[in-house]
C-alpha cells in the first residue's frame, strides 16, 4: 500500500472482488405448472436476465449456478449461448433452499464476498449488486430491502387482528445478498432449520445483517401472475421502474 495509506486503485479491486451464488433450483409450486426461472420471458429467460446482470457487474469473478438435476442440461446451453464467461460452475440443488445455497458454497474457491441471489429475480441492475458489496466492506454484510407501504396486521387462527405492526420499522428483503463467505460457512455450520434466506441464517447465528436500499421492481416471480407485471418491466426498461 502507498506510503500516504491511501488505498492502491488495485487493491481497491482486490477488496471488492466477489463470487456469486444464483439459486434457480427451485420446485416453482406455485407458478401453474410452469417453470419460472427457464421459462420464455421477454423474448429470453429470466435466468439470462440474471445471469447477464451478474456479468455486467464488474466485481463479479466467478458465478456458480445451482438448478434442478433435470435442469442441468438446459442451463449449460443457456450459458454457452449467451458466452456468460464467468459461470465456472452448474451444480445440483438440495431439498431446501439454504441446502441449494450450501452446494453452491461448496464449489466456490477462495473468495473474501460471496453474493447470493434468487433467479426467480430478473429485474435486478447491476448497480444493485455494486452497490450492495460497496455497503458489504462498509458494514460486513449487506441485504437489500424496501420499506413496506401496506398497515400489516398479525391475524389470530380465526381471523381475528390480534396487533398491527409498526409499518415504519417494518423491510421486505431480497437478493443479492452479500456476505463474508467465512461468516457464511460459518453460519451453515452452526443453523440446521430451515430459513427464508441467508440474513435469516446469519441472523440465528449471531451475525448482524445490514441493510441497503433494494428496488421496488426488484419482485420474485412467485406465481404466474408475477409474470405479467415482470414482463412489462422488462419491456419498458428498468429505468422506468427505479
Amino acid at each position: 500500500m502507498p506510503e500516504n495509506n491511501v488505498p492502491s486503485p488495485q487493491h481497491h479491486s482486490q477488496q471488492r472482488e466477489s463470487a456469486a451464488v444464483i439459486v434457480a433450483a427451485g420446485q416453482s409450486s406455485r407458478m401453474e405448472g410452469l417453470d419460472k426461472v427457464f421459462m420464455q420471458l421477454h423474448g429470453s429467460t429470466a435466468l439470462s436476465f440474471v445471469l447477464d446482470k451478474f456479468e455486467a457487474a464488474p466485481s463479479i469473478r466467478s458465478v456458480v449456478l445451482v438448478v434442478r438435476k433435470d435442469r442441468k442440461k438446459l442451463a449449460r446451453e443457456i450459458v454457452n449461448s449467451h458466452g456468460f464467461r464467468k459461470v465456472s460452475k452448474i451444480c445440483i440443488g438440495g431439498e431446501r433452499r439454504q441446502d441449494s445455497v450450501r452446494n453452491g458454497l461448496a464449489t466456490l474457491g477462495s473468495h473474501k464476498w460471496v453474493v447470493i441471489h434468487d433467479a426467480a429475480r430478473p429485474c435486478l441492475t447491476k448497480d444493485l449488486i455494486e452497490n450492495g458489496i460497496d455497503e458489504a466492506i462498509n458494514w460486513g454484510s449487506a441485504v437489500p430491502a424496501i420499506p413496506l407501504t401496506d398497515t400489516i396486521k398479525i391475524a389470530s387462527n380465526n381471523n381475528q387482528v390480534e396487533k398491527t405492526l409498526d409499518r415504519t420499522k417494518l423491510r421486505a428483503a431480497q437478493t443479492p445478498q452479500i456476505f463474508q463467505l467465512e461468516d457464511l460457512q460459518s453460519a451453515f455450520a452452526k443453523i440446521n432449520q430451515t430459513v427464508t434466506d441467508e440474513a435469516e441464517l446469519m441472523e440465528l447465528a449471531g451475525f448482524n445483517v445490514h441493510l441497503y436500499e433494494g428496488l421496488y421492481s426488484n419482485i420474485k416471480i412467485t406465481t404466474a401472475k408475477d409474470v405479467a407485471f415482470v414482463h412489462n418491466i422488462l419491456s419498458n426498461g428498468l429505468e422506468s421502474h427505479l
